[in-house]
């Protein structure tokens, strides 16, 4: 009788176990001296929690956002410095991941980290003032931040007494829609009507030149609506470094 020899099994090999995104993630920015205060960030919310893993767009979604807001805090932060120089930093940090978490702009994660590099670098942040700034920048959209800028190169290129418009076109002031061509004027008023209920456009009423007040009332003739940025304006975007005073081409017409 033939004796039958065990069949031996063949053994799979073993498949690595992938590292998970959020793995990833602290492996890459390992050496930052910000990555304690992410984490922080990541446990507190449970975003390395079943509840959180179960839905890996969520996840990405915001490990997505938040690498943007690192590589930009690695450019800005003073990384000599082991720990902030104010106390408004953790603080403001929770406020700009949670609105990062509510919008797809890329450009606001550039804007929240200059006010977070602010707080890092420098021990004399005013709370109120950081709180202020990061608010606007959460509540505005690119486009407003964008029609800001266009009306501080007027102000700073014609002087402060000078005024921009929209769609519409009067002598000595600047048809900002010309400056933003891929923005719809319909948008842009929009836009502007926003920033005026903000205090961070002023607009005002300009007489026809060819009549006085009285005359102009008395036939009933319009007024002219132009804008320009206000003080506010101007401090919400010295606050994140928006000074530029580059020469701008006039473009009024007459």
């Amino acid at each position: 009788m033939s004796s039958r020899k065990p069949k031996s099994r063949t053994r799979l090999p073993s498949k690595q176990k992938q590292p998970t995104r959020m793995q990833v993630f602290c492996k890459k920015y390992e050496d930052f001296v910000l990555l304690p205060y992410f984490v922080w960030f990541l446990n507190a919310f449970g975003m390395g929690g079943v509840d959180r893993l179960i839905s890996k767009h969520a996840n990405d979604y915001a490990l997505e956002r938040l690498e943007r807001l690192i590589e930009e805090l690695q450019r800005k932060i003073d990384s000599n410095l082991l720990q902030p120089g104010s106390e408004e930093f953790v603080a403001a940090l929770h406020q700009s991941i949670n609105a990062l978490m509510e919008t797809t702009s890329t450009e606001k994660a550039k804007l929240f980290a200059v006010v977070l590099a602010d707080t890092w670098n420098s021990a004399n942040a005013s709370w109120t003032e950081v709180s202020q700034t990061l608010k606007l920048i959460r509540e505005l959209e690119d486009v407003h931040i964008m029609l800001l800028r266009e009306a501080l190169k007027v102000h700073n290129t014609l002087g402060p007494q000078a005024t921009f418009t929209v769609s519409k076109r009067y002598p000595r002031s600047t048809p900002i829609d010309l400056r933003l061509p891929n923005v719809s004027t319909e948008l842009l008023e929009l836009c502007v009507s926003d920033l005026i209920a903000k205090g961070l456009i002023n607009d005002s009423f300009v007489d026809n030149e060819a009549m006085s007040t009285a005359e102009r009332f008395a036939s009933m003739t319009p007024g002219r609506l132009v804008y320009c940025i206000s003080e506010l304006g101007i401090w919400f975007l010295k606050r994140l470094h928006e000074t530029t005073s580059e020469p701008v081409t006039a473009l009024a017409t007459h």
